[in-house]
């Protein structure tokens, strides 16, 4: 159900033994199909960001699928004003996660392909194969170091819909912020006017 097709890019198409993902770059959406029916995984917090950058300029949407991580990989090529595939920084990945529902990151690594195989996620890059998860370099892909960053959006209208319910944080040791012991004056209850007549207040710590 729904007026949703693949558009034309049938590289965004991966299937999985339990759904398949698309995209429908016309509409600026991102489709899951299962047996319950196609539903737009775009909507879910990512609806603005996908209507706008599919709005022009898309060359290529290649879809992979991260097994071990049940992430589905969505690289959005943009063109250059000579209509070759940018892969620099107009160019990004986004994941969707099966486990949490929703758009959990953007990622450094732009592939021209991808699989799954064996639980083992393998991307192709000018030719080559290359295996995730092998070392303990992070964030190093093709050869090219990236830096790390986390961005947090917060709303401090408590009245607004906000897109998420909960931050998580998981690492080997968190950050703890210790505070600081200062005096701090506790009013007596007793006050007094100096010569200029001006009051003030005795105090104790």
């Amino acid at each position: 159900q729904g007026d949703y097709g693949i558009s034309t890019n049938p590289e965004s198409f991966v299937a999985t033994p339990y759904q398949m993902y698309f995209t429908d770059a016309t509409r600026g959406q991102v489709l899951r199909a299962t047996t319950e029916g196609i539903v737009s995984i775009s909507d879910k917090g990512m609806k603005d960001y996908f209507a706008d950058i599919c709005s022009s300029g898309i060359n290529q949407m290649v879809g992979t699928h991260d097994e071990r991580k049940k992430e589905y990989n969505l690289s959005i090529l943009k063109t250059n004003d000579t209509w070759q595939v940018d892969w620099n920084d107009d160019s990004t990945t986004v994941s969707y996660s099966e486990y949490s529902k929703g758009w959990t990151s953007f990622k450094s690594f732009i592939p021209q392909g991808g699989l799954s195989i064996n639980n083992k996620y393998f991307t192709f890059y000018n030719g080559h194969i290359w295996e995730h998860y092998t070392n303990d370099l992070h964030n190093d892909f093709y050869g090219t170091d990236y830096p790390s960053s986390i961005t947090t959006i917060l709303n401090d209208n408590p009245g607004s819909v906000k897109s998420f319910g909960t931050i998580n944080y998981e690492g080997s040791q968190a950050k703890v912020t210790h505070f600081a012991l200062m005096p701090f004056p506790i009013l007596t209850g007793d006050i007094t006017e100096g010569a200029d007549g001006v009051g003030s207040t005795n105090t104790t710590d």
